[in-house]
């Protein structure tokens, strides 16, 4: 199966389920439409009519592009996700707020690439995207060290793959990185709130530059 990358972003990419493989097509009119189901019994897609009686035999399925966002969706995102992220935490969904934490920063970090390279489209490397984002230039020299000590105190706490991590698993994760010393209880529940008040403190610095940015 040939795997999709940055050339086919602007595609519609068609998947022959009977052979598993991937197929460059023309985005589809809309009579065609787009998935809308799936049955696992044999593996078969549905959409609407036409499709099925174009690929009905063959057993097809559309893969639409994906989104796009501009620098001020993801700059909305990141008020969002950081909001998300304090609640689950009040819930004592620890790992969960601790990921939606670190996925409002990355929103945060991707609004000034964007801003300043609207063809950004890179990993989720919060260190190296910091690099990219010139949000230090935008950042009061007096605030500069304050800002990268919250930066710091993220991401040596947020991995992309922690989407994956249950509470325990996140536990044994921050153990093995010593993240649990000189902690009393529940360490776990200690590194959310400070991740989760850092987002909120970065988030804050964040957009007020935005705003005095634009003016």
């Amino acid at each position: 199966m040939r795997r999709m990358n940055s050339t086919g972003r602007g595609s519609t990419f068609v998947i022959r389920i009977s052979s598993l493989s991937l197929t460059p097509r023309p985005q589809p009119g809309p009579a065609e439409g787009v998935l809308v189901a799936s049955c696992l019994a044999g593996i078969r897609w549905v959409g609407c009519a036409r499709f099925r009686s174009l690929y009905s035999d063959q057993k097809w399925a559309i893969i639409p592009p994906l989104m796009k966002f501009n620098a001020q969706q993801y700059l909305d995102c990141s008020r969002l996700r950081v909001e998300s992220a304090r609640r689950l935490h009040e819930q004592e969904r620890f790992s969960a707020a601790i990921y939606l934490a670190g996925v409002g920063i990355e929103c945060l970090l991707r609004a000034y690439i964007v801003r300043k390279n609207p063809a950004f489209d890179e990993r989720h490397d919060l260190r190296e995207m910091l690099k990219s984002s010139d949000l230090d230039l935008f950042v009061k020299v007096g605030d500069r060290q304050q800002v990268a000590a919250w930066l710091t105190d993220v991401w040596t706490r947020w991995k992309n793959d922690y989407r994956y991590a249950s509470d325990e698993r996140l536990k044994s994760e921050f153990k093995r990185r010593e993240l649990d010393r000189g902690i009393n209880g529940n360490f776990l529940k200690e590194n959310s709130r400070l991740v989760i008040e850092t987002a909120l403190q970065l988030q804050a610095k964040g957009e007020l530059q935005w705003r005095s940015k634009k003016k």
